[in-house]
């Protein structure tokens, strides 16, 4: 796996709380994770949530913000940002099934 792709696997993250999916290629369900600090080079984690894969959407950022003590504007953040990563060129390259 090149660096890129190891990025791209990481989870989204925003300050203490962070989104990822199970697989990149396939997924079938998000992770909400809440970090012991804002540093981003803490590993430290606590798994908040775990919820069926849907599309990433606004509608998603919304039920994230109300199910854990995430600031909505963080939740729309990490949404976005993991259906960017979703949506890359690399994670398509990287799935060897048609």
């Amino acid at each position: 796996m090149t660096t890129s792709l190891n990025k791209l696997a990481g989870p989204a993250r925003r300050g203490e709380w962070g989104l990822t999916v199970d697989s990149l290629t396939r997924p079938s369900s998000f992770s909400v994770l809440r970090y012991a600090d804002h540093s981003k080079h803490t590993r430290s984690f606590v798994e908040v949530l775990t919820l069926p894969y849907q599309e990433p959407d606004l509608e998603l950022a919304t039920h994230l913000a109300e199910e854990t003590e995430m600031p909505t504007g963080v939740a729309r953040q990490l949404v976005m940002a993991l259906a960017s990563k979703l949506a890359s060129p690399r994670v398509a390259l990287a799935d060897p099934r048609p």
